[in-house]
């Protein structure tokens, strides 16, 4: 909660666009129910804030599966956030 608060208070809050990624693995409805409604305060969900999330699934000791050959999972908490979230991650990924 601590980091959700920082990028509330330090990333948001002008009318510049902003996708938020969240890039971890935690319960499911965590995004929707914990983070988003942090972030909507600074920002509006759906105008200027974007919210997507990717878990985390490199297992850094595994030598068969690493990024350039597992799958990339990425969502949003809206079909907008979604389609940016994996525009965003196919630019790297």
């Amino acid at each position: 909660m601590a980091a959700v608060q920082t990028v509330a208070d330090h990333a948001l809050g002008d009318d510049q666009a902003t996708l938020v990624l969240l890039e971890s693995t935690y319960a499911p409805g965590t995004t929707r129910n914990i983070v988003a409604p942090v972030l909507n305060t600074r920002q509006q969900l759906g105008d200027t804030l974007a919210i997507g999330y990717s878990p985390e699934r490199i297992d850094p000791g595994n030598e068969v599966y690493g990024l350039s050959n597992i799958t990339k999972v990425t969502s949003g908490i809206d079909s907008a956030s979604a389609a940016l979230t994996k525009l965003f991650y196919s630019q790297i990924i």
